[in-house]
């Protein structure tokens, strides 16, 4: 005779096993993100780093707006300082002329200056890094823009950053052509490498 409740544990268990094979490879319970900006076209996207990464930049290719965009992660290898970072997953179309941004040695991302421009509605027309020091947690915006160089108004600029004692480990939103929008999605540096970060 069939268990009833014998059977309801192993559905609960199976239900489980298979969650945790679909979060994110650093998906834990301080795991967030910051709004998108940017218009309502394109397919979604989820461009997470790696386990016991976190983004220290981006690359991508850009024109007259963002074309595309990956996220350059990085982990501690076995010294006091960051690996070479690697190119995370990339998503947009072809245009443009490639084009990266990098934090300082040793900071990671902990947010953005990001503008939209029309363009079929709205797409993505830049963004600006703003980085923290994992040494010092000193915090840097980058004098350049990741993008398009065409005039933006100030209302279609925002500032975003990680919740306090987070940093981004990845970008996510909508692209197809162009990225027509986009947001960081962020963790906890000291969960992710298990060690103490300044923040």
């Amino acid at each position: 005779m069939i268990n009833p409740f014998r059977t309801l544990a192993i559905a609960v268990a199976l239900s489980i096993v298979i969650a945790s094979l679909a979060m994110p490879a650093n998906a834990n319970e301080t795991y967030s993100s910051t709004p998108v900006l940017g218009g309502n076209g394109g397919g979604s996207f989820n461009g997470y780093c790696g386990r016991r990464e976190v983004m220290t930049g981006i690359v991508g290719r850009t024109g007259a707006w963002l074309d595309a965009i990956a996220p350059l992660c990085a982990g501690y290898g076995h010294g006091p300082r960051f690996d070479p970072p690697r190119r995370g997953p990339w998503t947009g179309g072809g245009g443009g002329g490639s084009a990266s941004q990098e934090c300082p040695s040793n900071a990671a991302v902990r947010g953005w200056e990001i503008g939209r421009v029309r363009h079929n509605g709205f797409v993505v027309g830049y963004v600006r890094l703003i980085c923290l020091s994992l040494d010092t947690g000193a915090e840097t915006r980058n004098g350049q823009r990741f993008g398009g160089q065409g005039f933006i108004a100030d209302a279609d600029v925002m500032t975003y950053r990680c919740p306090a004692g987070q940093v981004a480990v990845g970008v996510y939103g909508h692209s197809g052509a162009f990225i027509d929008n986009a947001g960081l999605l962020c963790d906890t540096p000291s969960l992710i490498f298990g060690r103490p970060t300044t923040r």
